[in-house]
């Protein structure tokens, strides 16, 4: 089977971005017995990887990005500040919400519509069976003009209006209405662009029920995740004491406000009680203002590592308080393949699965997030219980052959009914 997967992230192993990380270990499976082309793009910093890449895929388009995500985060950031950046925010997702009345989804950037010209160009010499769109707003963006192309599948990484949705209802003032009118666009322009697939594929169970019960007429599946699982005995791995591990890019805003609420809320909480306790930042993009705010405490910023299994054989815990993203979480997917006890929120959880008590502890509060840290750092034994059903879960529950065979099964399906 000849599949092309377009993605806006180049997919390689210990890939910064978790779902490029999750797709590349998917695609290194699927490759063993079907042809795979790659059409991508990537930040420009990346290119020595692309050598990486193409010894395994196909790689027929790859185009740079105009400017690395940290940047042009950081540049949204400074641009406007307070009322006008909510009034701004406000008017363009006002214009955004009439567009998709034209069929328009999303702005697409010259970068892009270079990307899209270059891709459609693959398709006619490759000619592939299944059209693989990764992400959601790569859907908004390409799957109208590429559904007469084949048959085209997307990949909803994370269903977009479900953090828009949070966002929405934990603003406040003039930002609300701001937010609420972001959620209504983004709501309208992802599950009008998804008509355009042939089938959508959520990354979890959960995700795919909020895309059932949005859009009844959609067809809508599940693609389990996949992840490397390291061969080791949990019980005779050597963790250091007190260890705190938090790992995300430090740039991206939900990442930041987890951190926020760690260093601010929690850990105080957590320091009167155990002092020695230190946590542990490893993610790019610390800001020199953040630097200084958690000077003299005891954290320890690492920055971004592309070997985090040295930090996740370490850690004594592992902690993830994310309160609005969704999806697969693949920090928490992560800790937990390497037997890392962990703490986490429920939303970051409500992908993954794992469950409370036996694979994961749970804590939605800064009061029971503490608890729940200082619970593992005074239990070694029950470090050691969670430690290895985690990594029970997750070799089971994430396992690369059999995600693969699934979904080879249901572009089967798909190909018949075409």
């Amino acid at each position: 089977m000849k599949i092309l997967v377009i993605t806006p992230y180049l997919p390689y192993a210990n890939a910064p971005h978790g779902g490029s990380a999750i797709l590349f270990t998917l695609l290194r499976e699927l490759v063993q017995s079907h042809q795979i082309f790659l059409a991508t793009m990537y930040e420009p910093d990346e290119v020595a990887k692309l050598d990486e890449v193409k010894t395994l895929f196909e790689l027929i388009c790859a185009v740079p990005k105009r400017e690395s995500a940290l940047v042009a985060i950081q540049a949204r950031r400074s641009s406007l500040g307070g009322y006008l950046k909510t009034l701004r925010t406000l008017l363009v997702s006002a214009a955004q919400y009439a567009a998709t009345f034209f069929g328009i989804y999303a702005r697409a950037y010259p970068d892009q519509k270079a990307f899209l010209q270059r891709t459609v160009q693959a398709i006619a010499a490759v000619q592939p069976d299944i059209i693989q769109i990764e992400y959601g707003y790569f859907c908004r963006l390409f799957a109208r003009r590429l559904a007469p192309y084949g048959v085209t599948v997307g990949v909803a990484h994370d269903v977009e209006f479900k953090p828009a949705l949070r966002m929405a209802l934990a603003a406040k003032g003039l930002d609300r209405l701001a937010a609420w009118m972001r959620y209504a666009f983004i709501r309208r322009a992802e599950l009008k662009a998804y008509r355009y697939v042939r089938k959508v594929y959520a990354l979890s169970a959960f995700d795919a029920k909020l895309l059932r019960d949005a859009a009844p007429s959609l067809s809508v599946g599940v693609r389990r995740s996949s992840v490397d699982t390291p061969s080791f005995d949990v019980r005779t791995c050597h963790r250091e004491n007190n260890m705190i591990l938090f790992v995300g890019a430090l740039y991206r805003p939900e990442n930041l406000s987890a951190v926020h609420f760690l260093i601010r809320e929690v850990m105080p909480i957590v320091w009167e009680k155990v002092p020695q306790a230190h946590v542990h930042l490893v993610g790019a993009g610390a800001s020199h203002d953040f630097l200084q705010q958690v000077q003299g405490l005891p954290v320890v910023v690492h920055g971004y590592q592309e070997r985090l299994a040295d930090f996740y054989m370490r850690a004594t815990l592992a902690v993830v308080p994310l309160f609005v993203g969704g999806g697969i979480i693949v920090k928490l997917l992560d800790a937990l393949a390497y037997g890392v006890p962990t703490v986490a929120s429920s939303i970051a959880n409500e992908g993954v699965g794992a469950m409370p008590e036996r694979d994961i502890l749970i804590a939605d509060d800064a009061m029971t997030f503490a608890q729940q840290i200082l619970f593992l750092l005074h239990s070694p034994e029950r470090r050691t219980l969670l430690s290895e059903h985690a990594y029970a879960f997750v070799r089971q529950a994430f396992n690369a052959q059999e995600s693969a065979a699934q979904l080879i099964a249901d572009y089967a399906a798909l190909l018949v009914k075409s």
